[in-house]
């Protein structure tokens, strides 16, 4: 595969044909899985979602906040008790 002139009609360095389909497959396999991630999310949220709503609604704390207790007044709170030195 020469032309007239004697020069080579083929690519130097030789091109890497595989290299343009594997990044290809490497783009297409990404893709995919941040779609299925994507989709698992969303389904994990609204399951969560669904049964929090269940434990609301039966009156139950869900929060950080509806699970700390309330103060503790001064003169009940035995950690404000200093030891005599």
């Amino acid at each position: 595969m020469r032309a007239a002139d004697g020069e080579p009609t083929w690519p130097y360095p030789p091109r890497y044909w595989w290299l343009k389909r594997v990044s290809l497959g490497a783009l297409l396999t990404g893709l995919v899985l941040a779609g299925a991630w994507e989709a698992w999310q969303r389904q994990a949220l609204r399951r969560l979602r669904v049964e929090t709503d269940a434990i609301v609604a039966a009156g139950d704390p869900v929060t950080a906040a509806d699970l700390n207790p309330p103060p503790v007044p001064d003169s009940q709170n035995g950690a404000l008790l200093r030891h005599p030195r």
